[in-house]
């Protein structure tokens, strides 16, 4: 019984030593668990986002693929419905339409206008056949002349004096004076 006893005293001086080994080991593997839960994470997170790069990839291949291989739209026979409403209309030509309105003359009466009168020399003022002097026309034959000076516009209304034979004349004939200056 003292074997048993001297036995009894060692054992709790042995267990307070394993007790106190166990805590230590007990605690480190605690401050470990928090290690590898926040390595754990991270590989599920690194998992995550590969496979998210994964199906983004999948996904571009498919598209490029299916532009490579697939039909193309522009050989094919079979039109969309909206090329075959705008087949139904006849193609129209570029430019003017036959059916539209000529776009007229652009109007030009903000520019500043310069009148040149032409007249007859006095020699030529008078009817070869007969000598009678023209009579003046009271319409004239006017036109009009765009031209730019110093990059400003203007317009020039060239009017010429017109006469006639007089009354007597058999053949009326009209007589203008011409342009001193060319265009």
């Amino acid at each position: 019984m003292v074997a048993d006893q001297s036995r009894h005293a060692l054992l709790p001086s042995t267990l307070k030593d394993e007790d106190s080994r166990l805590l230590r080991e007990n605690n480190s593997l605690k401050a470990d668990i928090g290690y590898w839960k926040s390595c754990h994470q991270r590989a599920l997170e690194r998992e995550e986002a590969l496979k998210k790069e994964l199906q983004d990839a999948k996904a571009r291949i498919k598209y490029l693929t299916r532009q490579l291989y697939e039909k193309k739209t522009e050989k094919s026979k079979e039109k969309r419905e909206s090329e075959k409403k705008n087949a139904d209309k006849k193609k129209r030509n570029r430019g003017q339409q036959p059916d539209r309105p000529d776009p007229g003359r652009r109007d030009q009466d903000h520019l500043p206008q310069q009148e040149e009168n032409y007249d007859l020399p006095e020699s030529e003022k008078f009817c070869l056949s007969c000598g009678l002097p023209f009579v003046e026309m009271p319409d004239t034959e006017d036109s009009e002349v765009i031209e730019t000076q110093e990059v400003r516009g203007y317009t020039r209304k060239i009017r010429p004096w017109c006469q006639a034979q007089s009354k007597h004349s058999e053949i009326p004939r009209r007589f203008q004076a011409s342009q001193q200056s060319s265009f």
